[in-house]
């Protein structure tokens, strides 16, 4: 067994020190490795950064030499030592739901930030001893010991259980079938114990009834709360981390609908990617990227799931629910990165810049347009199947004829669990939507009119509908933020932050001109200063352009619609 000692002195200052006892050493030279990357953020995430002071000792505490030879690598020089300890602090000072962070209140670590590990050792069991205040309770998936003494069965076991601390924990529990959940709030934030539950039950009765079983006997969420805003999640094999605030504004309807689809979302990765996953990451690899083309699957999929699940079991209205596909329609049609790249290639792109916007109109969103590309997918399935099947019964093969046998899955295994579900080729969708770019448009409409909704266009601003100039108001500027890429404006040759000055001479830092309409006409004349330098254009107008659209109810819906709605929504269309 190998085993750490974790505690700290100054936990003002953010720093974890871990001891790691190393027996039964028989290598003269021994590599001790630190991840590079975690699950769940499909990016690189170079923890190394945070780790000071490593030292190699003997059992009796005589130095032993080390080498740093790669950014998040050690060589100890043994000496033939049996018996080897390794010595090292971390900084934990980001509270999200994929960091680590230490202070006076708590001791939060996501163990694959942080612990090292033995390539050719990785199946041996540990054994973490905390060294903390008495009156701290630790919540995390792991077996405890004793009160602080965590059991991992393996190194993946550990990297994939992360673990709160303190004294001030709140716990609420519930149980569904064989499956108690365990709800641990750390921070200040009100609660309306009954509501949480309530609709905690409802979602994963939903969630557990799609799939036909739930293999954890203990499902836990932890959840961070922040003072200020904060809205992140990350799935783990029984658990989840659900960092939400502010805490005093929790029960509120707005950050409430967050903090209930973000916990639906996460604990439906319980299922899809922490046991459906892709057979390139059986096993996940720490020290590099784990490149697959499919997080339409296990992220967009997920989106979808996360928010519908919510509609269906009664905990969003239907108006909520539209909210949260609205949003998504949004995000969709203000990308032109959707002509540039399919979304398989953004899926593989996620390790190279996914988690910000960079270059303009480069890329899509895998969470966004895989979301759609989900909903595409379900209708269609119904539609197919005259509302027989649906996305759920995928979904489900999928469980079966992958986890259930003990492998993982690609993109014919996928496409082999559409077409077997359906009875119907699905070329049209892996060639298109997946694979295409500038496609969705063509399926979307009919997908959503065949559930009986429909979609409603609506303008946004005029110098956004008809001119394609997208802005925002910062620190009393107002800078572009977008242009659209077929627009006139983007051919006169504005671009992404310039700081408009006047709109036809009208000075913009006494008025909002995206309210003032009357100062735009068909022929727009616009002042700019970019790069300390001043610009005259006139713009023509054109479009539509970043149009405003929403999904409601259609009343004209043919019977056939209202009966595929039924089996979308499990509930009847009104």
């Amino acid at each position: 067994m190998l085993k750490f000692d974790v505690t700290y002195s100054l936990p003002q200052q953010h720093f974890i020190d871990f001891t790691f006892f190393i027996d039964n050493n028989s290598e003269p030279f021994l590599k001790i490795d630190l991840p590079s990357w975690r699950p769940g953020r499909y990016e690189i995430g170079n923890f190394a950064q945070n780790i000071q002071q490593v030292r190699a000792f003997t059992n009796l505490l005589e130095p032993l030499r080390l080498e740093k030879i790669t950014k998040d690598c050690w060589l100890v020089h043994t000496k033939g030592e049996k018996k080897i300890v390794f010595k090292y602090r971390y900084y934990a000072a980001t509270l999200n739901a994929g960091s680590s962070y230490l202070d006076e209140e708590q001791l939060y670590i996501n163990p694959v930030n942080c612990f090292m590990y033995i390539k050719d050792r990785v199946q041996e069991q540990i054994q973490i001893q905390f060294i903390i205040p008495s009156n701290y309770h630790i919540a995390t998936q792991l077996s405890q010991r004793t009160k602080h003494t965590l059991i991992a069965h393996n190194f993946d076991e550990l990297a994939d259980s992360p673990l709160i601390a303190s004294a001030s924990l709140k716990h609420l529990e519930y149980g569904v079938e064989s499956t108690t959940f365990h709800l641990w709030f750390q921070g200040d934030v009100v609660l309306d114990e009954k509501k949480i539950s309530d609709d905690f039950i409802k979602f994963s009765t939903q969630q557990i009834k799609l799939f036909g079983d739930c293999e954890s006997k203990d499902y836990h969420f932890l959840i961070q709360v922040s003072p200020t805003y904060l809205y992140h999640g990350v799935e783990h094999l029984n658990s989840s981390v659900n960092a939400i605030g502010p805490g005093d504004k929790l029960m509120e309807t707005s950050l409430y609908t967050d903090f209930i689809g973000l916990c639906s979302h996460e604990m439906f990765h319980l299922w899809n990617i922490k046991r459906i996953r892709p057979q390139v990451m059986l096993p996940y690899h720490f020290k590099h990227e784990n490149y697959s083309s499919m997080g339409y699957v296990y992220e967009g999929i997920t989106t979808y799931y996360g928010d519908l699940i919510l509609f269906q079991c009664g905990v969003y209205s239907f108006e909520q629910y539209a909210t949260e596909v609205n949003i998504q329609l949004q995000k969709h049609f203000n990308n032109y990165g959707r002509y540039n790249q399919s979304l398989a290639d953004s899926s593989m792109d996620t390790w190279l810049d996914g988690y910000i916007p960079g270059i303009p109109d480069r890329k899509v969103n895998i969470y966004t347009e895989g979301m759609l590309s989900a909903l595409i997918l379900d209708a269609s399935c119904i539609a197919q199947t005259e509302a027989e099947y649906s996305l759920d019964d995928i979904m489900k093969l999928l469980y079966n004829d992958t986890y259930k046998k003990g492998t993982g899955y690609d993109e014919l295994t996928w496409k082999s669990c559409i077409e077997s579900v359906t009875g119907h080729r699905y070329d049209w969708y892996f060639n298109d939507i997946i694979h295409g770019c500038g496609f969705f448009e063509k399926y979307l409409d009919d997908a959503i009119k065949s559930i009986g909704l429909k979609i409603v266009v609506e303008e946004t601003t005029i110098l956004e509908s008809r001119y394609g100039i997208r802005s925002v108001w910062k620190e009393g500027k107002m800078v572009v933020i977008q242009i659209a890429a077929d627009s006139n404006a983007s051919v006169k040759g504005l671009a992404k932050d310039d700081q408009i000055l006047e709109l036809n001479n009208i000075p913009i830092d006494s008025m909002n001109p995206l309210l003032e309409t009357e100062y735009l006409t068909p022929l727009l004349k616009v002042k700019l200063l970019r790069n300390a330098n001043v610009f005259d254009y006139i713009i023509n107008a054109g479009g539509p352009y970043f149009m405003n659209r929403k999904i409601m109810l259609d009343e004209e819906a043919t019977p056939q619609a209202k009966i595929n709605f039924a089996k979308w929504s499990k509930k009847n269309h009104v």
